[in-house]
Protein backbone atom coordinates (compact mmCIF):
# COMPACT_ATOMS: atom_id res chain seq x y z
CA UNK A 1 0.00 0.00 0.00
CA UNK A 2 1.00 3.91 -0.73
CA UNK A 3 0.25 5.87 2.28
CA UNK A 4 0.51 9.49 1.95
CA UNK A 5 1.12 11.96 5.19
CA UNK A 6 0.49 15.40 5.61
CA UNK A 7 3.97 16.20 7.12
CA UNK A 8 4.40 19.56 7.59
CA UNK A 9 4.09 19.78 10.98
CA UNK A 10 6.57 16.54 11.54
CA UNK A 11 9.37 18.34 9.76
CA UNK A 12 8.46 21.92 11.34
CA UNK A 13 6.82 21.49 14.95
CA UNK A 14 8.55 20.62 17.73
CA UNK A 15 6.12 19.23 20.09
CA UNK A 16 1.97 18.93 20.11
CA UNK A 17 1.13 18.02 16.49
CA UNK A 18 4.65 17.91 15.46
CA UNK A 19 4.98 14.79 17.77
CA UNK A 20 2.31 13.18 17.20
CA UNK A 21 3.11 13.15 13.38
CA UNK A 22 6.51 12.07 13.54
CA UNK A 23 5.38 9.40 16.35
CA UNK A 24 2.75 8.00 13.86
CA UNK A 25 4.93 8.30 10.84
CA UNK A 26 7.51 6.71 12.55
CA UNK A 27 5.51 3.82 13.98
CA UNK A 28 4.05 2.47 10.68
CA UNK A 29 7.29 2.67 9.29
CA UNK A 30 9.26 0.76 11.57
CA UNK A 31 6.37 -1.98 12.18
CA UNK A 32 4.83 -2.03 8.94
CA UNK A 33 7.21 -1.59 6.99
CA UNK A 34 6.18 -3.24 3.48
CA UNK A 35 4.25 -0.68 3.05
CA UNK A 36 5.24 2.69 0.94
CA UNK A 37 4.99 5.72 2.83
CA UNK A 38 5.32 9.31 1.07
CA UNK A 39 5.64 12.53 3.43
CA UNK A 40 4.24 15.53 1.86
CA UNK A 41 5.40 18.71 2.80
CA UNK A 42 6.24 21.96 1.25
CA UNK A 43 9.73 22.47 3.18
CA UNK A 44 11.71 20.58 6.10
CA UNK A 45 13.76 23.46 7.62
CA UNK A 46 15.11 21.51 10.44
CA UNK A 47 16.67 18.37 11.68
CA UNK A 48 13.29 16.71 13.46
CA UNK A 49 12.93 14.45 11.32
CA UNK A 50 15.41 13.67 8.70
CA UNK A 51 15.89 10.01 10.45
CA UNK A 52 12.87 9.34 8.72
CA UNK A 53 14.09 9.65 5.42
CA UNK A 54 16.77 7.19 5.93
CA UNK A 55 14.36 4.60 5.71
CA UNK A 56 13.86 2.60 2.34
CA UNK A 57 10.20 3.06 2.67
CA UNK A 58 10.13 6.31 3.53
CA UNK A 59 9.87 9.20 0.98
CA UNK A 60 9.67 13.04 1.12
CA UNK A 61 7.20 14.88 -1.68
CA UNK A 62 7.99 18.54 -2.02
CA UNK A 63 5.66 20.61 -4.45
CA UNK A 64 6.88 22.07 -7.70
CA UNK A 65 3.87 24.85 -7.64
CA UNK A 66 5.03 29.28 -7.22
CA UNK A 67 3.34 28.96 -3.75
CA UNK A 68 3.81 26.40 -1.30
CA UNK A 69 0.33 27.06 0.65
CA UNK A 70 -1.06 26.65 -2.88
CA UNK A 71 0.27 23.42 -3.06
CA UNK A 72 -0.30 22.33 0.38
CA UNK A 73 -3.91 23.50 -0.04
CA UNK A 74 -4.82 21.90 -3.80
CA UNK A 75 -2.25 20.84 -6.12
CA UNK A 76 -0.40 18.32 -4.25
CA UNK A 77 -3.15 16.27 -4.85
CA UNK A 78 -2.45 15.77 -8.44
CA UNK A 79 0.88 14.76 -6.95
CA UNK A 80 -0.78 11.74 -5.14
CA UNK A 81 -2.20 10.97 -9.06
CA UNK A 82 1.53 10.62 -10.15
CA UNK A 83 2.43 8.62 -6.93
CA UNK A 84 -0.51 6.32 -6.86
CA UNK A 85 -1.48 6.90 -3.22
CA UNK A 86 -4.06 5.00 -2.17
CA UNK A 87 -4.87 6.36 1.31
CA UNK A 88 -3.73 10.12 2.44
CA UNK A 89 -3.73 10.88 5.82
CA UNK A 90 -4.11 14.51 6.89
CA UNK A 91 -2.48 13.99 10.32
CA UNK A 92 -3.05 18.22 11.64
CA UNK A 93 -6.80 18.44 11.13
CA UNK A 94 -7.39 19.57 7.33
CA UNK A 95 -6.91 18.11 3.90
CA UNK A 96 -6.12 19.84 0.65
CA UNK A 97 -8.74 20.64 -1.37
CA UNK A 98 -10.47 19.40 -4.49
CA UNK A 99 -10.01 15.33 -3.35
CA UNK A 100 -12.30 14.30 -6.33
CA UNK A 101 -9.39 14.78 -8.15
CA UNK A 102 -7.91 11.57 -6.86
CA UNK A 103 -9.06 8.20 -6.12
CA UNK A 104 -6.90 7.89 -2.73
CA UNK A 105 -9.14 7.31 0.34
CA UNK A 106 -8.17 9.72 2.67
CA UNK A 107 -8.22 10.29 6.82
CA UNK A 108 -7.67 13.10 8.67
CA UNK A 109 -7.08 13.42 12.57
CA UNK A 110 -9.00 16.30 14.72
CA UNK A 111 -7.17 16.90 17.63
CA UNK A 112 -7.79 19.10 20.94
CA UNK A 113 -11.77 18.02 20.87
CA UNK A 114 -12.72 16.78 24.44
CA UNK A 115 -13.77 20.57 25.47
CA UNK A 116 -17.32 19.65 23.38
CA UNK A 117 -17.89 16.43 24.43
CA UNK A 118 -17.12 17.51 28.11
CA UNK A 119 -16.84 21.28 27.85
CA UNK A 120 -17.06 21.51 31.68
CA UNK A 121 -13.99 19.49 32.24
CA UNK A 122 -11.88 22.17 30.39
CA UNK A 123 -11.04 26.06 30.61
CA UNK A 124 -8.32 27.28 29.34
CA UNK A 125 -6.91 28.64 31.99
CA UNK A 126 -9.11 27.70 34.84
CA UNK A 127 -8.84 23.60 33.99
CA UNK A 128 -6.54 22.31 31.66
CA UNK A 129 -4.06 19.76 30.61
CA UNK A 130 -1.37 21.71 32.71
CA UNK A 131 -3.70 23.13 35.92
CA UNK A 132 -5.34 19.27 36.12
CA UNK A 133 -1.48 17.66 36.40
CA UNK A 134 -0.66 20.24 39.14
CA UNK A 135 -3.50 19.51 41.23
CA UNK A 136 -2.62 15.91 41.06
CA UNK A 137 0.22 16.09 42.34
CA UNK A 138 -0.66 18.61 44.97
CA UNK A 139 -3.50 16.49 46.03
CA UNK A 140 -1.20 13.26 45.94
CA UNK A 141 1.46 15.36 48.44
CA UNK A 142 -1.41 16.99 50.27
CA UNK A 143 -0.74 20.04 50.42
CA UNK A 144 -0.08 23.26 47.53
CA UNK A 145 3.78 23.07 47.28
CA UNK A 146 3.35 23.44 43.37
CA UNK A 147 1.86 26.80 43.52
CA UNK A 148 2.57 30.26 40.32
CA UNK A 149 5.03 32.51 41.28
CA UNK A 150 3.95 35.38 38.52
CA UNK A 151 0.93 36.34 40.91
CA UNK A 152 2.69 39.90 40.31
CA UNK A 153 1.59 39.20 36.52
CA UNK A 154 -1.30 38.64 34.64
CA UNK A 155 -2.09 35.88 32.32
CA UNK A 156 -2.13 38.26 29.51
CA UNK A 157 1.68 39.09 29.98
CA UNK A 158 2.87 35.52 29.85
CA UNK A 159 0.57 34.44 27.23
CA UNK A 160 1.73 37.37 25.13
CA UNK A 161 5.81 36.19 24.72
CA UNK A 162 4.59 32.96 23.40
CA UNK A 163 2.57 34.68 20.63
CA UNK A 164 4.56 36.58 17.52
CA UNK A 165 0.94 36.33 15.71
CA UNK A 166 -1.16 39.51 15.75
CA UNK A 167 -4.07 37.84 15.48
CA UNK A 168 -3.28 35.23 18.04
CA UNK A 169 -3.24 38.39 19.86
CA UNK A 170 -6.34 39.77 18.70
CA UNK A 171 -8.03 36.81 19.42
CA UNK A 172 -6.65 35.91 23.46
CA UNK A 173 -8.36 39.71 22.97
CA UNK A 174 -11.81 39.02 21.99
CA UNK A 175 -12.22 35.27 23.51
CA UNK A 176 -11.09 35.62 27.02
CA UNK A 177 -12.26 38.99 27.86
CA UNK A 178 -11.07 40.30 31.04
CA UNK A 179 -9.77 37.28 32.54
CA UNK A 180 -6.65 37.42 31.24
CA UNK A 181 -5.93 40.89 32.63
CA UNK A 182 -6.16 38.79 36.12
CA UNK A 183 -3.41 38.08 38.39
CA UNK A 184 -2.13 34.97 37.31
CA UNK A 185 -2.56 32.83 40.25
CA UNK A 186 -2.70 29.17 38.13
CA UNK A 187 -0.12 27.49 36.88
CA UNK A 188 -1.64 27.29 33.32
CA UNK A 189 1.24 26.99 30.59
CA UNK A 190 3.19 24.01 30.82
CA UNK A 191 6.71 25.87 30.86
CA UNK A 192 5.95 27.63 33.73
CA UNK A 193 4.73 24.51 35.83
CA UNK A 194 8.00 23.25 34.80
CA UNK A 195 9.83 26.02 36.44
CA UNK A 196 7.34 25.95 39.14
CA UNK A 197 8.68 22.15 39.95
CA UNK A 198 12.24 22.87 39.95
CA UNK A 199 12.28 25.47 42.49
CA UNK A 200 9.21 23.41 44.95
CA UNK A 201 10.58 21.71 47.83
CA UNK A 202 8.94 19.34 50.49
CA UNK A 203 9.97 19.53 53.64
CA UNK A 204 13.07 20.96 52.56
CA UNK A 205 13.73 18.50 50.02
CA UNK A 206 13.58 19.86 46.17
CA UNK A 207 10.95 17.51 44.50
CA UNK A 208 12.58 17.40 41.02
CA UNK A 209 15.51 14.86 41.57
CA UNK A 210 17.07 15.90 37.92
CA UNK A 211 16.26 18.19 35.44
CA UNK A 212 18.08 17.33 31.45
CA UNK A 213 16.83 18.94 28.58
CA UNK A 214 16.53 16.66 25.39
CA UNK A 215 15.39 18.78 23.03
CA UNK A 216 16.34 22.31 22.85
CA UNK A 217 14.02 24.53 20.55
CA UNK A 218 15.31 27.32 18.51
CA UNK A 219 14.30 30.88 18.32
CA UNK A 220 12.65 31.86 15.33
CA UNK A 221 13.33 35.28 13.77
CA UNK A 222 9.73 36.34 11.92
CA UNK A 223 10.07 39.23 9.75
CA UNK A 224 7.33 41.64 9.86
CA UNK A 225 4.44 41.18 7.68
CA UNK A 226 1.78 44.29 7.17
CA UNK A 227 -0.80 41.44 6.37
CA UNK A 228 -0.29 40.32 9.82
CA UNK A 229 -0.33 43.45 11.88
CA UNK A 230 -2.97 46.18 12.82
CA UNK A 231 -2.65 47.93 9.24
CA UNK A 232 -4.54 44.71 7.70
CA UNK A 233 -7.29 45.91 9.83
CA UNK A 234 -7.30 49.39 8.56
CA UNK A 235 -6.98 48.96 5.03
Amino acid sequence: MRIGFDAKRAFLNYSGLGNYSRSVIESLAQFYADENYFLFAAENKNELFKQALVRRNVEMVSGASFSKTYWRSYSQVNDWKKLNIDVYHGLSNELPFGLKRSKAKTIVTIHDLIFRKQPFNYKFIDRNCTTMVVDKINNTLGNEYIKSATSDQSYRELLYPYMSNFFMKLGIQIIFGTKVDEPATRLFLPYEFKKALSKTKVNGVPIEKSNTTLLKAQPISVPFNWLNSIYSLIG
